[in-house]
């Protein structure tokens, strides 16, 4: 999880002054896939191709404390500026 966190926030986000939509390729997330929280906790704000079993993990991260409401803000936050 740190090299994630290093590419996307500390260097895109930090060095590089992105302030777009970071989203994953498409079922890059689930069973024997990157974890969704740890995704977003690396700077990640958009999951593809999202559905249910996305939103359980997350929920699931959240009530677990793997996942702060923080976190979810900055997410969602990045994606409604994008739509604005």
């Amino acid at each position: 999880m740190d090299n994630r966190r290093e590419l996307c926030t500390d260097i895109l986000r930090g060095e590089w002054g992105f302030d777009g939509v970071v989203m994953t390729d498409w079922l890059s997330t689930g069973e024997d896939r990157a974890d969704e929280a740890g995704c977003l906790a690396a700077g990640v704000d958009l999951i593809m191709p999202g559905g249910k079993k996305v939103v359980k993990a997350l929920l699931q991260a959240y009530k677990a404390g793997r996942l702060s409401g923080e976190t979810l803000r900055q997410s969602c936050g990045r994606v409604l500026d994008q739509i604005v």
